[in-house]
């Protein structure tokens, strides 16, 4: 990217994340996604989280303008960062995927569905004690590649909860439809995708009643 950026001056410059090319010609816009490393940095890898900490602190500092994803974490930078040129962008879903009409995943038992990376943040340990105190032939499905600190989530699998690994943009909408409830227990995300693919695919959603989930679900899912 440097080596392009000097060969040609373009007016604007858009990265979709933190890190920010180090040549700077034109105007510069980053997207910030979510700020969890500074409100939890003991749910990540020390040399993880200062990474992400070094990146976005030189987005906020270089960029002309900050996208955020929402309006919780435009919060989060004004207050933790002290950034003033942030618009908030939320994300969409693509509805030709992610509808409520199509194929419907069919298992022997009905199935809760919880979508997002191995992490502490997801907020799966708690998610899974919950489901170990239903007295219902029911089955918990966690869909998710494995992020980091995964280690005690697999642990706790087995007996009834079934981790996917990572699950394809393709095969996700039949998992919606097909749920009794889709989950999302975080402590705390940017956005929440899922949320939105969720119900985008016409499927009840439970979350956390924290961050953005309020923003993202309205009055559509039981917080």
């Amino acid at each position: 990217m440097p080596a392009a950026l000097a060969c040609r001056r373009f007016d604007v410059v858009h990265v979709p994340g933190p890190r920010v090319p180090w040549l700077k010609r034109g105007a510069l816009v980053s997207t910030i996604h979510d700020l969890a490393f500074l409100k939890f940095p003991e749910m990540f890898v020390p040399a993880h989280r200062q990474r992400l900490e070094f990146f976005t602190r030189q987005a906020v500092k270089r960029s002309d303008r900050l996208i955020a994803v929402s309006d919780c974490t435009r919060r989060d930078l004004q207050e933790l960062l002290g950034a003033t040129n942030v618009d908030v962008v939320h994300h969409g879903v693509d509805h030709e995927l992610f509808q409520p009409g199509g194929p419907v995943t069919r298992r022997e038992k009905p199935y809760i569905l919880s979508v997002g990376a191995l992490q502490p943040r997801k907020n799966y340990l708690t998610l899974i004690r919950a489901y170990r105190e239903l007295k219902r032939p029911v089955e918990l499905l966690i869909a998710g590649q494995c992020g980091w600190m995964w280690e005690e989530i697999e642990r706790e699998a087995g007996n009834g909860v079934v981790l996917l690994g990572h699950v394809r943009d393709e095969e996700l909408p039949a998992l919606y439809r097909g749920a009794a409830v889709v989950a999302l227990p975080s402590l705390y995300e940017g956005f929440g995708l899922p949320l939105l693919e969720a119900m985008a695919c016409g499927a009840p959603v439970v979350a956390s009643n924290t961050s953005c989930f309020p923003e993202v679900c309205g009055d559509a899912a039981i917080l």
